[in-house]
C-alpha cells in the first residue's frame, strides 16, 4: 500500500510540474489560477493513480486467492518423485520449490515440476510481484550478481524450466 501511495506522489508531482508548464499558455489567466490549474491537474493524477492501483491490487489478490484454492485443492507430489530428474540440481528443485510454496503461501508438497506457470500456477513469472518473492529469493540463497534478475527468463514455463534457467546462470557465473 505505501509503494501504492509513493507511486500516487511521484505521478502527482510530475502532473504538477506538466499542469504547471501548461498553465504558461493560459495567458488571459492570472497567478491563482495557474497555480489552480496545476493542482487540480495535480489531484485528478493523484486520484486516478490510487483509484486504478487499488482496483488492479484487489484483482491480483482475488486471483491469488483463488489459485491458490486450486492449487490447495491438488494432491499432494512427494519428494522422491519431485527429484527423479538427473539433470536437476535436487538442491535448487528445493529452493525454488520452497519460494513458489511461500509466494502462493502453500504446502510445499502441492507445488509440481510440470506446473506450468500461466495454466497452473495462474502468474506471469515476469510479474514484480512473482519477480520480487521467487526470483529474488532464490538469487539471494545462491548470491547471484544483480544482472542476474535483469536476465530473460521469460522462456521458463515450467517450474522446471525455472530451475534449468537458474542452473544455466550458476554455470555461467562460475
Amino acid at each position: 500500500m505505501q509503494s501504492l501511495i509513493f507511486m500516487a506522489l511521484t505521478i502527482a508531482f510530475v502532473a504538477l510540474l506538466c499542469g504547471g508548464l501548461g498553465s504558461l499558455f493560459a495567458q488571459d489567466a492570472g497567478l491563482r489560477e495557474r497555480i489552480f490549474m496545476a493542482v487540480m491537474t495535480s489531484a485528478m493524477a493523484f486520484v486516478a493513480t490510487l483509484i486504478l492501483g487499488l482496483r488492479d491490487l484487489f484483482r491480483f489478490r482475488k486471483a491469488s486467492r483463488q489459485t491458490r484454492q486450486r492449487i490447495l485443492e491438488r494432491p499432494d507430489f512427494f519428494e522422491a518423485e519431485f527429484y527423479s530428474k538427473a539433470d536437476i540440481d535436487p538442491e535448487l528443485m528445493k529452493i525454488v520449490r520452497e519460494a513458489i510454496a511461500q509466494f502462493f503461501d502453500v504446502p510445499v508438497s502441492k507445488i509440481r515440476p510440470t506446473d506450468n506457470f500461466e495454466t497452473d500456477l495462474h502468474i506471469d513469472p515476469t510479474e514484480f510481484n512473482f519477480q520480487h518473492f521467487v526470483i529474488l529469493k532464490v538469487a539471494d540463497d545462491h548470491r547471484f550478481q544483480d544482472e542476474v534478475i535483469e536476465a530473460n527468463f521469460a522462456n521458463a514455463h515450467t517450474v522446471e524450466d525455472l530451475v534449468l534457467w537458474f542452473q544455466e546462470i550458476i554455470r555461467d557465473e562460475d
